[in-house]
Order: C-alpha cells, then sequence, then structure tokens
C-alpha cells in the first residue's frame, strides 16, 4: 500500500514510500483501533469511503462475470455493515456503498 493513503505518524515526505500492513497503524485497518484513533483526534464520525470497489461498486460492474460481481458487491456491503462499521458503535463509522 503507498503511504500516502494510511501514513498516520509518518513524516510528509515518506507518503510515497511502500507500506506493510506491519508499518501501518492499526486502526487503518481494524475497527477497534480505528475508534481508539477517532478519540484521540477528537472525531465523533467518519465516513468510509470505499477504495477498492471504488464508489457503486464500479469495480464489481466492470467484472465480465456478472453472478461473481454481484456476489463480490453483496459481500462486500455485507463486510462494511456488519464487519467494520457494526462493531464500531452505533453511527460512529458511517458506510458509503
Amino acid at each position: 500500500m503507498i503511504r500516502g493513503s494510511s501514513y498516520a505518524g509518518f513524516d510528509d515526505e515518506d507518503a510515497e514510500d511502500a507500506l506493510s500492513y506491519d508499518d501501518m497503524r492499526p486502526g487503518c485497518f481494524q475497527p477497534g483501533p480505528r475508534m481508539e484513533d477517532m478519540t484521540t483526534n477528537h472525531t465523533d464520525v467518519s465516513l468510509c469511503f470505499p477504495s477498492f470497489p471504488r464508489f457503486c461498486g464500479q469495480t464489481f460492474l466492470e467484472a465480465k462475470d456478472k453472478d461473481l460481481a454481484l456476489l463480490c458487491v453483496k459481500g462486500y456491503n455485507d463486510w462494511m455493515i456488519e464487519e467494520w462499521c457494526g462493531g464500531a458503535g452505533r453511527g460512529h463509522l458511517i458506510p458509503i456503498r
């Protein structure tokens, strides 16, 4: 992953360097630590913008296998609602699907 999308705690000049999960703050990819980071930053609510699937699931829409694409959209939406936003407490992480 390019550090620019999750480089909290690093200097700006390092933003283009590659980054592994071991180097990232857990709040970049785990809901519990994300809530801790939000509390530290006095942030009550965060909109969760999709990166890989892009808005409205464009990545899946462009797939050749439409049956598989539909399953991917459903799986992504379920994960976003149940796993990422659902464990964060009501209204703290708002999904944009």
